[in-house]
């Protein structure tokens, strides 16, 4: 999480008009974001704390599950040299619907479905329809970073995103 916000304020302070820094920037925050909820969800799971508190770092947990995964695909398709302003329009259009839903189930009071078991252990899986739109942009961009391999220029930069993605796709399944 520390390490996180410390690239996010590197990163804006270097060139935040750069493109490619907007969108890793706008990655790392959705990252910390989701972070945060996990953070809240397990300890407030753990301490026996209200379910409020529980549902409130899920909520923040989906919102950044599913931004970091959105934005992940928006920064590779940048770094590949991919300019289109539908794209860009269509995959922010993604977050916000995803972002604004979150906050009207937050606001109506929609209880979150999780389970905290006797010992502590938050129990909770993402709903279906939730977990097809992530996998599809992992999905999507797995295929964009191997697809375009020799255009990202760092090689490690390429096997990072692709393990990011694997990560989020076994976290999907777990």
């Amino acid at each position: 999480l520390a390490l996180a916000l410390d690239l996010l304020i590197l990163i804006l302070w270097q060139d935040p008009r750069n493109e490619e820094n907007f969108f890793f920037a706008l990655f790392l925050f959705m990252v910390v974001v989701w972070a945060t909820g996990s953070l809240i969800g397990r300890i407030g799971a753990y301490s026996g704390a209200r379910e409020g508190v529980i549902e409130f770092g899920l909520r923040m947990l989906d919102v950044g599950f599913a931004g970091a995964g959105i934005s992940a695909y928006i920064y590779t398709a940048v770094l590949i040299g991919y300019r289109g302003a539908f794209f860009r329009l269509a995959a922010f259009a993604v977050l916000t619907v995803i972002v604004v839903y979150q906050v009207l189930l937050e606001i109506l009071n929609v209880p979150h479905s999780f389970n905290v078991t006797d010992d502590g252990i938050l129990d909770y899986s993402f709903d279906a329809p939730g977990m097809m739109v992530y996998f599809a942009f992992q999905v999507g961009t797995a295929f964009l970073v191997w697809q375009n391999r020799r255009k990202i220029r760092s090689k490690l930069l390429s096997g990072s995103l692709l393990l990011f993605v694997l990560g989020q796709m076994i976290g999907l399944l777990i």
